[in-house]
């Protein structure tokens, strides 16, 4: 078993372009459930990834502060709230989608069968404990530089279209006022290589289409069709 996950994590390596110790990568990569399932085998020496999840949580905001801080000229509430946009689970579980995780995380029968390997908290969770698995071996400088490849689009694409005023709230409260319908939110196309997917998402009341976004996740693209959904119903009430 223990060749198989040397493989799995020398695949793994591979795929993303990282040079991380294989030990610490293995345990990055290896589910909860996983470690129940061989435990009740008689294995017990296997560890899964929650203290390194823990770990690499603190990681990444310390990446991400470090990052809105230095580069952009932002006050301290867009700061948390820009943060907070970069670091939720939906945000995290897309970039490790981009980097094909889902593939190599050892999940336990049950977990796998239940569609674990595309769960937002498991690949959430997977892609943290891979930040500390870098940090523990390499250092910080090896994790920003990790990090900048994959965060840079983001976070100019957040703060330069203002998604930190959270376009889909304002909508939502008004399409609702009047006991109107929420707003629905639909995939409708994808593009770009993986660590460059680029998301179409269309914004529906009712029956009405009100906007269409793109972005480099769904919720930033969700976000974008509802600012431009927003402007089409105030052009509509000036005419």
């Amino acid at each position: 078993m223990i060749d198989q996950m040397k493989e799995n994590a020398r695949r793994f390596r591979e795929r993303v372009g990282i040079d991380v110790d294989t030990a610490l990568l293995i345990e990055a990569l290896m589910h909860s459930s996983f470690v129940n399932e061989q435990s009740s085998v008689g294995i017990r020496e296997l560890e899964s990834n929650e203290r390194l999840e823990f770990l690499g949580d603190a990681v990444l905001d310390l990446y991400l502060a470090e990052t809105l801080y230095t580069a952009y000229k932002l006050n301290e509430g867009d700061m948390s709230k820009t943060r907070a946009l970069l670091a939720n689970e939906d945000f995290l579980a897309e970039i490790a989608r981009s980097l094909g995780i889902g593939d190599f995380i050892m999940l336990g029968k049950g977990e796998a069968a239940s569609g674990g390997r595309n769960r937002d908290s498991i690949l959430a969770d997977a892609f943290e404990a891979i930040i500390a698995a870098l940090y523990l071996d390499k250092g910080f400088s090896v994790v920003r530089e990790f990090l900048d490849r994959l965060y840079s689009p983001h976070v100019s694409e957040v703060i330069s279209s203002g998604i930190q005023r959270d376009f889909k709230t304002l909508l939502q409260e008004k399409s609702q006022v009047g006991g109107g319908p929420r707003p629905q939110y639909e995939l409708i196309d994808t593009s770009g290589p993986p660590q460059r997917r680029r998301f179409r998402v269309r914004v529906v009341i009712g029956d009405r289409e009100l906007g269409q976004g793109e972005g480099y996740s769904k919720k930033a693209a969700e976000q974008d069709a509802a600012r431009q959904a927003l402007e089409a119903l105030s052009n509509s009430q000036e005419e």
